[in-house]
């Protein structure tokens, strides 16, 4: 997996984080209302672990989006203005080209270029594949979503590849924090 897929995987989750972290503090809620109602000592320690694992990821997910803020901050003012507008404050292409004042077309070669430009800077602030796969390893919706970024995908439009990000998302938190 080279850093460029990183880098791209990184800000298109970015739109996804906060959604994901208010997931995890309704997750933590919903166990420790519930642990209430269960009864022994075992159940008690069971809602503890399962709290204190969402809050370790909820960590994880402050610490990505710190990161990829970081990143950002780095960039030249071009790259990062780009960045902004689009994988942070999820603006479209036309409205990104039109705020920059600049093509379609280039919008998409600026695009590649910021990814570009955000992997280089991972490495120079001492990043790599190992790395951030052992950073973000509890993290298969991420994962998944690394490998997604990995394969060309010429058919699936924006929607159907964003569905299938939150359902590993959701299937992922079912899977480990309700269990």
């Amino acid at each position: 997996m080279e850093l460029k897929t990183w880098a791209k995987t990184m800000l298109n989750m970015y739109k996804y984080l906060d959604i994901i972290g208010d997931t995890i503090d309704e997750l933590v809620k919903k166990e420790a209302l519930s642990s209430f109602s269960r009864y022994g000592y075992g159940n008690t320690i069971d809602s503890y672990n399962r709290i204190i694992n969402l809050n370790s990821r909820k960590v994880t997910l402050i610490n990505l989006k710190i990161l990829i803020e970081d990143v950002t901050d780095r960039l030249d003012d071009k790259y990062a203005r780009f960045i902004q507008l689009h994988f942070i404050d999820n603006f479209k292409a036309n409205n990104v080209a039109d705020a920059l004042d600049i093509s379609i077309r280039t919008f998409f070669r600026r695009k590649n270029q910021c990814i570009s430009k955000f992997a280089s800077m991972l490495k120079i602030m001492g990043y790599s594949n190992e790395k951030l796969q052992k950073m973000f390893e509890k993290e298969m919706w991420l994962l998944n979503a690394l490998e997604y970024n990995n394969i060309e995908h010429n058919e699936e439009s924006e929607r159907l590849q964003s569905y299938k990000i939150l359902k590993s998302i959701d299937q992922d938190f079912r899977k480990r924090d309700l269990a």
